[in-house]
């Protein structure tokens, strides 16, 4: 049977006969001196990238993508796997994103599968929803009113991020709700706001 000298991929590489023997009535008159046959080379094996897709997320302040897919092609025993580098165009939110996608052999030190193409995927990055609590939410009847952009979202935000925009209340000195208007944005935050609304309490009056 012929078999290589090595099973890693290179180029000539020396192929013997192994487990034969002469037949014949004349076979005791020869003998086999050298089991060299010829050379041949071994080319990098492929493997097969299946099932591929990226999954949406939420706005993390990363571009960092995750991927799921399906490999084939490894022939059994080999211990070479596959990671992968798969990076959104920006970390902002918006949908169908461009993803680009390497990949990296791993334990492929002999060169015996072929390096992977890079591919383009796309997915979508959701905002993050968040709570904005408004500080100073409440007076006392004829007092004047503290500012209320006076908020706290910093818990809720990303590296350095802020929101734009302000807080104000709808109109009125009695005592009374009065709903807040919020004109706060981010492309990558979707906000909502406690307490709902400002209240003025009633003034006690000291007699006596």
């Amino acid at each position: 049977f012929p078999s290589h000298d090595s099973k890693n991929v290179g180029s000539n590489i020396v192929v013997r006969l192994s487990g034969y023997q002469l037949n014949g009535v004349d076979a005791s008159n020869f003998r086999i001196v050298s089991e060299y046959l010829s050379s041949a080379n071994i080319t990098a094996k492929t493997i097969t990238i299946s099932d591929l897709s990226a999954y949406n997320k939420v706005y993390d302040n990363n571009n960092l993508a995750t991927l799921t897919f399906t490999q084939s092609g490894l022939v059994s025993g080999d211990n070479v796997d596959i990671s992968y580098s798969a990076v959104f165009s920006d970390v902002n939110v918006g949908s169908n994103k461009s993803i680009n996608v390497s990949y990296f052999l791993n334990n492929n030190s002999n060169g015996n599968y072929a390096d992977l193409s890079s591919t383009q995927l796309s997915a979508d990055i959701t905002a993050k929803s968040i709570n904005v609590y408004i500080k100073n939410n409440t007076k006392v009847y004829g007092s004047g009113d503290l500012s209320t952009n006076n908020y706290d979202a910093s818990y809720n935000l990303l590296g350095n991020d802020q929101l734009y925009g302000s807080i104000t209340r709808s109109a009125g000195e009695s005592v009374n709700s009065y709903n807040f208007v919020v004109d706060l944005s981010n492309q990558n935050y979707t906000i909502s706001y406690s307490p709902l609304a400002f209240n003025i309490t009633p003034c006690a009056i000291v007699t006596g």
